[in-house]
């Protein structure tokens, strides 16, 4: 019975400890429990420190279901993807450096080092802006350079220009495609130290640019060019004419080889732009034999019989338009040496043709060589 009596008093004893802390034990006794745990953002009423347990038990109740339903449950501090309470964050303060992961947000402003557009110019040069971070540099035409306009002015797409008071040097191989250069005495070209000024005009065919010894071109003809020429490549029974375009110069060179004189020629003959007339008058020695006459067609060279041979002969024009046209010559007939020359009666033209044949029905031979050199003018 005593052991009865003990288990019956020790329940009363508990019995009645309960009821007297539920009615009479403060909440402040509570409070610093509850300062030594977690909190996890839940939304509780505050209970005065002189509430009793029974005049709080609504409130009481409200705050366990709000820290229930606002549970963060220890697996939460572990997650490694995602925790599935949290629906905002204000700030990241404690994060630092982003270093993976895509951007996908809206456009970074330019005050926090941002472009300040999602959305910049297709094809389009952007540049800097203070108020709208970037904006799109108007579009050039082709060929066109980005070209600075200064500071505190927007670059521009502009064509290249070239500042011709500067001087470039290249020290690899340059190369121009249709190099269009001008010059004059006071700005002129200048080729390996040396100073050239060109004419501005094209100069005449068979003309060369000649030095004055100061770098002034100029378009001359050489002392002597070549003006016309032919070589028979067969025997011909007619006579050979050659002509050349211009005035020619005021002298001429004719220099005229037959290889083989053919039996039968008797002489060669020679007549200055197809004039068959009574105009000219000359004389010849061959072999210390002298021969003149006046010819109503032409002037006569190497009349010494019928013999073949050999025929060459150099004859030297004066080919003034206003004077009578002079002409000597020397040459060799086989072994016999010719000299002589010829006036030509003619005070208004200059010889810009020759005709050439041999004796009256005779063969020019092929091999013929005839060249004609005019002076410069």
């Amino acid at each position: 019975m005593p052991i009865l009596a003990n288990i019956l008093i020790s329940g009363l004893v508990a019995i009645t400890s309960f009821v007297g802390a539920y009615k009479y034990l403060p909440l402040s006794l509570f409070e610093t429990l509850e300062t030594q745990t977690r909190t996890y953002g839940s939304t509780i009423t505050t209970i005065a420190g002189s509430d009793t347990l029974s005049a709080s038990r609504s409130v009481i109740n409200t705050n366990f279901s709000n820290l229930n339903t606002d549970k963060f449950e220890l697996s939460d501090w572990y997650a490694t993807t995602s925790a599935a309470q949290i629906t905002t964050l204000a700030n990241l303060a404690t994060v630092g450096t982003i270093t993976s992961g895509t951007w996908s947000g809206t456009a970074i402003a330019v005050a926090k080092g941002g472009t300040g557009t999602t959305s910049p110019s297709a094809n389009l040069v952007m540049i800097g802006d203070t108020t709208s971070g970037l904006k799109a540099v108007a579009p050039g035409t082709a060929q066109q350079v980005l070209t600075s306009n200064g500071v505190g002015a927007d670059p521009s797409f502009q064509s290249a220009i070239i500042d011709q008071t500067t001087d470039y040097n290249f020290t690899g191989a340059t190369r121009i495609k249709n190099l269009h250069a001008s010059s004059t005495a006071a700005n002129p070209i200048t080729l390996n130290g040396v100073a050239y000024n060109t004419p501005s005009t094209q100069g005449a065919a068979t003309t060369t640019l000649f030095n004055d010894g100061s770098g002034n071109l100029t378009w001359l003809r050489p002392e002597y060019s070549l003006v016309a020429s032919t070589t028979l490549a067969t025997q011909t029974s007619a006579s050979t004419t050659l002509s050349w375009s211009g005035t020619g110069g005021s002298d001429l060179k004719i220099i005229i080889s037959i290889p083989a004189w053919n039996s039968g020629v008797t002489n060669v003959y020679a007549n200055f732009n197809a004039d068959t007339g009574t105009n000219y008058t000359w004389g010849q020695t061959t072999a210390g034999t002298r021969t003149s006459a006046a010819s109503d067609r032409a002037f006569i060279m190497g009349e010494t019989g019928s013999a073949a041979g050999v025929f060459y002969a150099d004859i030297n024009i004066n080919n003034v338009a206003s004077s009578t046209k002079i002409a000597t010559w020397t040459g060799f007939k086989n072994t016999a040496e010719l000299d002589g020359g010829v006036l030509w009666n003619n005070t208004t033209s200059k010889v810009t043709s020759i005709t050439i044949g041999s004796g009256t029905g005779a063969v020019m031979s092929a091999g013929t060589r005839i060249s004609i050199y005019a002076s410069r003018e």
